[in-house]
C-alpha cells in the first residue's frame, strides 16, 4: 500500500505538483461560480483534514462532492490518492490517468509525468475481469453485454477490464434470445476473474397471429339430447310451480294479518301496508305459477315427442345447448 505523506506548505515535488494544479485550476474554463467555488473549496479542505486523520471513506465522499461542483485537477488528484488508500485501485488509477491527460493538454509535463507514474505504479496491483465469449455468441445479432448498469462495447470483449474489489452482475441479452446473467466477486489486489459467456439460446418461434373473424367460435359447455332437456325444463317448471304456490300462501296469510288493523272499511296504515305487500306477493306468485306450469308442459312435450333411442331417426335427432364468450348457442337437427 502506498503511503500518502502530507507536506505543509509548498515544499518538495508534491508541493510543486499541487501549486501547478492550482494554477491550472485558476485558468481552467470549468471554474465554478464564486459561491459554488467556495463550497467546493470547503469540501476539499475538510476532505484533506479527514485524510490526515486517515478517515479515508469520509474524505473520498467530500472529494467526490467537491469535484462534482468544481471539476479541477487538484481535487481529482486527491480523490485518486484517497481511492488508493481505500483499496479502490482501479478507480484511483483511472483518475491518475485523467489528471495526467489534462496536464498534458495544458502543457504541464512535470505534473503529467508525476500523475502518470502514480498510475503506472498501480497497474500490476489492479484486479481485472475478462469476459470470454464463444465465436457463436459474438456472432449473435444485437448482442449486448453489461457489467452492472454499464454496457461493455464489443471492442472490450475478451479484454481485461480494471475493476475495484466487489461484486458485479454480468448480463447478456439479444433480440429473440433467452437472456443470461451471472454474479462474480472480486476480492483483494491483482486478481484475474474470467467469466465465460455462453451462446444464447434462441426463443421458440411465435405462432402466426390468427384473424378472429375467420375462425367460427365453437360452442363449449354441456350438450343435452331432447329427452334430457325436457326433463331439465320440466324440473325447473315444477320448482317454479311450487314457488308460486308458496308465494300465494304467504300473500293470503299477509292479507289475513292486515285485517287485525282494520275496522269495517277503514284500516290503519300498518294494515294498508300489509295489504299492499299481499297484493305484490300474490301477483308475483301468480306469474311464477303460470311460468312453472308452462315449463312443465314444454318439458313434457320435449320428452314425449323425442324419438326413440332405438328408432331409425335416433342418430338424426339431437338438440345441443352450449355457452360461448358471446352468449348461448343452441344447435339442433331433425
Amino acid at each position: 500500500m502506498v503511503k500518502v505523506r502530507m507536506v505543509k506548505g509548498m515544499r518538495g515535488l508534491r508541493g510543486a505538483l499541487t501549486a501547478g494544479l492550482l494554477m491550472a485550476a485558476i485558468t481552467s474554463p470549468a471554474v465554478a461560480a464564486p459561491t459554488d467555488a467556495k463550497a467546493a473549496a470547503k469540501k476539499f479542505t475538510d476532505g484533506m483534514a479527514l485524510m490526515r486523520s486517515k478517515r479515508f471513506a469520509e474524505a473520498c465522499g467530500l472529494f467526490e462532492q467537491s469535484l462534482e461542483i468544481a471539476p479541477i485537477r487538484p481535487t481529482q488528484f486527491r480523490l485518486a490518492e484517497c481511492y488508493e488508500q481505500l483499496g479502490r485501485l482501479a478507480s484511483a488509477r483511472r483518475h491518475y490517468l485523467d489528471v495526467a491527460e489534462a496536464a498534458d493538454q495544458a502543457g504541464q509535463a512535470k505534473q503529467r509525468d508525476f500523475a502518470r507514474n502514480r498510475a503506472d505504479g498501480l497497474a500490476a496491483r489492479v484486479s481485472k475481469i475478462v469476459l470470454m465469449l464463444t465465436p457463436e455468441a459474438r456472432a449473435t445479432d444485437g448482442l449486448s453485454v453489461s457489467q452492472d448498469d454499464a454496457v461493455i462495447p464489443p471492442q472490450q470483449w475478451d479484454q481485461a477490464l480494471d475493476v475495484d474489489p466487489g461484486s458485479y452482475r454480468i448480463t447478456v441479452s439479444a433480440p429473440d434470445h433467452e437472456g443470461w446473467s451471472e454474479e462474480v466477486s472480486v476480492a483483494g489486489e491483482a486478481q484475474l476473474v474470467t467469466v465465460e459467456i455462453p451462446t444464447l439460446a434462441p426463443l421458440a418461434p411465435r405462432p402466426p397471429p390468427t384473424d378472429p373473424e375467420s375462425v367460427a367460435p365453437e360452442p363449449s359447455g354441456s350438450f343435452m339430447s331432447l329427452p334430457t332437456l325436457g326433463i331439465v325444463i320440466g324440473g325447473v317448471g315444477v320448482a317454479a310451480l311450487g314457488t308460486g304456490i308458496v308465494l300465494g300462501v304467504v300473500a293470503k296469510s299477509t292479507y289475513d294479518d292486515s285485517l287485525d288493523h282494520c275496522s269495517g272499511n277503514f284500516c290503519a296504515q300498518d294494515g294498508l301496508d300489509q295489504q299492499d305487500d299481499a297484493v305484490t306477493l300474490g301477483t308475483v306468485g301468480t306469474v311464477v305459477f303460470f311460468v312453472g306450469a308452462a315449463a312443465i308442459v314444454g318439458g313434457g312435450a320435449l320428452w314425449f315427442f323425442a324419438p326413440d333411442d332405438e328408432g331409425p331417426a335416433a342418430d338424426e335427432v339431437a338438440l345441443r345447448v352450449g355457452v360461448t364468450a358471446s352468449g348461448a348457442v343452441i344447435r339442433g337437427s331433425w
